[in-house]
């Protein structure tokens, strides 16, 4: 296949249908939950290794000298809800978006969407930090489309249910009652919050066949507190610099022996941040909202499957970006005493076994304590342009 060359690009041949809200973005009004759980070392492990190393090893085996590792950081697991009010795009210097001439008193457009990301925290060879997300659900079909061909997150399309809710994405009606969010101070639910995704659904009575169907994967609970006393330990946690690269500063690749990070090119320096250096002896949601606010990036694995071959890849790369929350949010600590997590049985969005290291007996839900939450309304955050570290063309 030839190459191209000089980082020329063809034009994006735009179709029906395909994603409408160009990056980057603006998220605001959004009412957000972060529940935070003890993992399983083990399965946190095979997961980003699957995920990020085995690929990133692929590409690295042609480059002598150079490469690509990331570790768990921590064993602590945030499950980031956010019901968002309005997200739309925000054009950056020389962007364009479609003109809104033909619609007219109209001078903006934008999105209600809710989602339910997993967050893993993982390092480099180096110690610099990164968010890893292995399971993204999300109510609004554009933002999967957009997520999946522009970043390469994992999204999912999934619904979302309150209490006995029926499953849906859209905003409550009117009727003159005020709008409370799924998630946030004020979340609109007492007793479960529930997301329900793609997998499948096991037949009832003597049925041989299993639907793949909109089913329930996930579901937050208050006031069933789950048992605390099957969890690992919180797992050494290596420090990280205080002083996040440039935006331009990003280089396809650093040395394995760690004589430079994989993200700047340069040997990490030797300032440390005074919250980084006692992150350890923090509690699990302190922790989480230091590292939230440090403007740690995401990295994600962005492939296309071989037409031919599906088991294979026609394209892979690893992709960071960032997410940078406003300084003036209002995200923080409260107490998780009454909250628990309820995780199904799932053939495919194996929530259990790949963050818990558990294999739920069939049709059973097993249950995971939430060792800290943190909560914030009307969030505001801007979701930046991505980078690629490799392959660099």
């Amino acid at each position: 296949m030839p190459s191209i060359r000089g980082g020329e690009l063809p034009e994006y041949a735009n179709r029906a249908g395909d994603p409408a809200f160009p990056p980057p973005y603006i998220v605001d009004n959004a009412g957000m939950d972060i529940f935070l759980c003890y993992g399983d070392p083990v399965a946190l492990k095979n997961v980003v290794d699957r995920a990020l190393n085995a690929p990133a090893d692929f590409y690295y085996r042609h480059h002598p000298g150079r490469g690509l590792r990331f570790e768990l950081a921590s064993t602590v697991v945030g499950f980031a809800c956010i019901d968002v009010g309005s997200m739309r795009s925000k054009p950056a210097p020389g962007q364009s978006v479609k003109p809104l001439d033909k619609l007219p008193g109209i001078t903006s457009v934008y999105a209600h969407q809710t989602e339910v990301a997993v967050m893993v925290q993982i390092q480099d060879q180096t110690g610099m930090p990164y968010w890893y997300l292995p399971y993204v659900l999300n109510g609004l079909p554009t933002a999967v489309t957009t997520g999946r061909e522009v970043y390469g997150y994992p999204k999912q399309h999934a619904e979302f249910a309150a209490d006995g809710e029926a499953p849906g994405n859209g905003k409550a009606p009117g009727n003159g009652v005020e709008y409370r969010p799924l998630f946030g101070p004020r979340r609109r639910w007492e007793h479960t919050a529930s997301v329900h995704a793609y997998d499948l659904k096991l037949p009832s009575g003597t049925a041989s066949e299993a639907e793949f169907a909109l089913t329930k994967v996930l579901e937050f609970r208050q006031g069933e507190a789950a048992g605390r006393t099957t969890y690992a330990t919180e797992a050494p946690r290596a420090a990280h610099p205080a002083v996040r690269p440039d935006d331009i500063d990003i280089f396809p690749g650093g040395r394995v022996e760690g004589a430079s990070s994989p993200v700047t090119g340069k040997a990490p320096p030797n300032r440390v941040s005074a919250v980084a250096a006692t992150v350890a002896s923090e509690d699990p949601d302190t922790a989480f909202l230091s590292r939230i606010r440090s403007d740690v990036p995401y990295v994600f694995l962005r492939q296309f499957r071989d037409p031919e071959r599906e088991a294979f890849a026609t394209y892979q790369s690893t992709v960071i970006g960032r997410l940078v929350p406003d300084s003036a949010d209002a995200l923080q600590a409260q107490s998780a005493e009454n909250f628990s997590l309820g995780l199904p049985w799932t053939f495919n969005l194996a929530f259990a076994r790949e963050l818990f290291g558990i294999e739920p007996d069939i049709g059973a839900v097993v249950t995971r304590p939430v060792v800290g939450l943190l909560s914030g309304e009307d969030a505001t955050f801007d979701v930046l342009r991505a980078m690629i570290l490799w392959p660099r063309r």
